[in-house]
């Protein structure tokens, strides 16, 4: 007696392939290597956008603009409403003031310095 016969339909049973250690080896080398990738590349962008478009990045490029004497480009950065006709309070002329007092402020302190020291020598 012989088994039952194949169903209809059912072709030749193909016998099942031995585990081929290497092969699988190789599969979870890839895998590991593109979870490392993709892991990687999530920290790499959090970073970058946390560097350059959040809030530090914006502060530099203002405080910057600040130190340039450009008032349009620190007001466009502030994203403030003042209409383009009335911005009394922050304008190229009143930086380039303060940026002469704070010159004239920082030479008198340095000036004034030396004289102390060289008082000092005197004595």
């Amino acid at each position: 007696m012989r088994g039952p016969p194949p169903a209809a339909g059912a072709g030749p049973q193909t016998p099942a392939q031995p585990f081929d250690r290497r092969r699988a080896t190789f599969i979870a080398g890839i895998a590991d290597a593109l979870v490392v990738a993709i892991v990687g590349g999530i920290l790499v962008m959090t970073h970058v956008n946390s560097r350059v478009f959040g809030p530090e990045g914006v502060a530099q490029e203002y405080f910057s603009a600040l130190s340039d004497g450009d008032a349009q480009a620190a007001l466009e950065l502030a994203d403030v409403d003042v209409p383009a006709e009335q911005p009394t309070l922050l304008t190229n002329e009143v930086l380039s003031a303060a940026q002469a007092a704070a010159r004239r402020c920082l030479r008198r302190r340095v000036h004034r310095g030396i004289r102390q020291r060289d008082r000092g020598r005197e004595l």
